[in-house]
């Protein structure tokens, strides 16, 4: 495994490669599962701050 398997856009770059050609490096399930977690992750980060009203001014 080398050092790009760590970086979440990999998997988006390779899962739309694979449309086009049909040929991926990772396997997809991985990359669904890397591009879930992150969108997850990121989703629930925003949800919290816009509920805690972090830099709003009412």
């Amino acid at each position: 495994m080398t050092f790009s398997h760590f970086n979440p856009v990999f998997y988006l770059i390779d899962g739309f490669r694979y449309g086009f050609t049909g040929v991926a490096e990772a396997p997809l399930a991985l990359g669904a599962a890397a591009s879930l977690g992150v969108t997850a992750a990121l989703g629930a980060w925003s949800y919290l701050l816009l509920k805690s009203g972090y830099k709003l001014k009412s």
